[in-house]
């Protein structure tokens, strides 16, 4: 049983309610024993590689950004505000496309302001896993105004009244969108065109990727802020595009792992990302992805990812 059901269920509940979690139709299956376990459909928008019609990476990481989000929660005694500090997805392979994805978080500590979770990626069955991933969470006690603004926010969701941040007009000035690569992307990888990501360059003609804000991208109503899981799909499928392009590749590599750090809040505005091929080997890749919004000096995320080669 939850270490407090109340809290647990109006804090699960909140996070399952978040634009960008509707929007991917995350669902809340059940609990065992203090593990959540959530699933996400396969769905055609959301695959990443047309070839094999298997679920995206970035689908993967906000289900189990929420998962992980729910575990912490299962251990609360009263309300907190969970930020995601860094999660770490290795891919085990690929998902099968008739049936739903589950994950099953287990929080395995508290440590003062930290929670240290795990989470097991599978299909039919959790002993043989799609992936594995680890994220640590920044704990913080959720003050009466909070509390107010959740049960606030929760009650609108349920009215179907959730006011956010109108959609940018434009993606930025220092961003050329290359609309015949983008829909190229596209048609390669659905996922990219679900999220909108855009494909062109920057002032300097390197190449640069861009998500121009919409409401259902969003994963903290409070600030508001784009969704941890967003972002890591965001980045995934830069990287990945990028290693495909470069080395002049007929498929989209797969992916080994993956490894997120989050720096800052990314706000209600167009996210931008620019990839670095560390070192390309004829069988494993070795991808750094940074992004930023306004100012490329001060990125809100930044990661690492290994590919093999086709």
């Amino acid at each position: 049983m939850p270490q407090n059901p109340t809290v647990y269920r109006h804090l699960a509940e909140h996070y399952l309610s978040l634009p960008h979690c509707r929007a991917i139709d995350l669902q809340f299956e059940r609990t065992e024993q203090r593990r959540p376990v959530l699933s996400i459909a396969n769905r055609a928008d959301l695959i990443g590689r047309s070839d094999n019609a298997t679920i995206h990476g970035g689908a993967v990481c906000a289900l189990i950004d929420v998962a992980s989000a729910c575990a912490v929660a299962a251990h609360l005694s009263d309300y907190e505000i969970l930020a995601t500090l860094d999660m770490r997805i290795d891919y085990m392979h690929p998902a099968l496309t008739d049936r739903p994805v589950y994950a099953r978080a287990t929080c395995h500590r508290l440590a003062g302001q930290v929670a240290f979770v795990r989470t097991r990626c599978y299909q039919d069955d959790s002993r043989d896993p799609i992936a594995l991933g680890t994220a640590t969470f920044m704990r913080t006690p959720l003050g009466s105004r909070e509390q107010q603004q959740l049960a606030e926010h929760l009650n609108r969701h349920n009215a179907g009244s959730v006011p956010l941040p109108a959609p940018a007009s434009h993606a930025g000035a220092d961003f050329t969108n290359d609309t015949a690569h983008s829909a190229a992307v596209a048609a390669l990888m659905p996922y990219a065109a679900f999220i909108g990501l855009q494909s062109g360059h920057d002032h300097a003609g390197r190449r640069c990727y861009a998500l121009p804000y919409k409401p259902e991208l969003i994963g903290n109503i409070f600030l508001p802020a784009l969704h941890g899981g967003l972002i890591g799909g965001f980045m995934e499928s830069c990287a990945a595009l990028y290693l495909h392009e470069q080395a002049g590749l007929d498929e989209l590599p797969k992916m080994i792992d993956f490894s997120l750090d989050y720096l800052r809040s990314a706000r209600a505005e167009t996210a931008y990302a620019r990839c670095i091929l560390t070192r390309q080997g004829s069988r494993i890749t070795n991808i750094a992805v940074e992004a930023w919004q306004s100012n490329e000096h001060k990125p809100f995320a930044v990661a690492r990812c290994h590919f093999q080669m086709p």
